[in-house]
This record gives C-alpha cells, structure tokens and sequence, in this order.
C-alpha cells in the first residue's frame, strides 16, 4: 500500500514501511535458500540505520522481529525488512502537507558483504511511509505487493 490522500488512515499508521527482497545469483537461484552455493545465512544477517552519522544496529529482543528482518519462505525465498520511524532523519522537503524525507540503512547479509538500503518516506499526522527504495544505488521503485529482485554477482 503507498500514501494515498484519498484513504488517509488514523493516526499513528505505518503504512508501506516494509520492503521484501528476493536476492538470486546470475543463474536466478536463491540466495536465501541455504541449499544454493555462494546462500547468505538468515541468522547472520544485521540491519543498521545511519543515525547521526553513525551506523547503529538494529535489536530489540521485545519485538516479534528484533533486528527490522524476517525470512519469508517463498519460492523464491523473500528477506522482508521493516523501516520505523526511529530511522526518520533528514527532511529534505515538504509535499501536499507531507513531510519528505530520505533515510539510510545497511544490510549485511555476511561478514564480506553489506549493501546500503535508501529509502524515501512521507509523514503527516504521524502516519508513516515508505514511497521509494534503492538498493546500493539503484532504484527499485515503491514497496508493494510484489516483492523486489535484487541479483547478486557471487564469485
């Protein structure tokens, strides 16, 4: 679901502040799937947001998913990864009424490899969403009901 003036929800909604990511290999197979050579292991991954400067990691032992990650098991496999609004800095303008702004965050889904996540968000109201997400630079669109393909040249 994306921002929508026409179906303003009450206050406080999160709305399209998930992103799912399916990673394949130049062959198309699964990334997340532990069986595929070269797979990035669920339980090593990390999420940091770049808060003031510097990267803080994602956990909070609480939540039904501590670290903004869960492992959707599809075919093919999905990373689903929640932004909250304690990632929200730099405001970068103001649109319809809403605020805009652009916030980074680091994925590392190994010990040798971390991509940067940016995403731009609307808020009004303090309701909250994501509008668009690039992937180490590249644009992938808007969060929707069709998950994003990220391809990864493994060696």
């Amino acid at each position: 679901m994306s921002c929508s003036r026409d179906n303003v929800p009450q206050s406080g909604t999160h709305i399209g502040a998930v992103a799912e990511i399916s990673f394949l290999n130049q062959n198309h197979e699964d990334l997340l799937d532990t069986l595929t050579p070269g797979s990035f292991a669920f339980d090593d991954m990390r999420l940091y947001y770049l808060k003031h400067d510097k990267k803080v990691e994602v956990y909070d032992p609480h939540m039904d998913a501590p670290r903004d990650l869960r492992l959707i098991k599809a075919t093919p496999k999905r990373l689903w990864i929640g932004f909250s609004t304690d990632t929200v800095e730099g405001v970068i303008g103001e649109k319809d009424g809403n605020k805009i702004g652009v916030s980074i965050a680091y994925l590392q889904l190994s010990d040798a490899v971390t991509d940067t996540i940016k995403t731009e968000w609307e808020s009004q109201s303090g309701n909250f969403c994501i509008t668009k997400v690039w992937y180490n630079g590249e644009l992938l669109g808007q969060p929707g009901s069709t998950p994003f393909k990220v391809i990864k040249n493994q060696e």
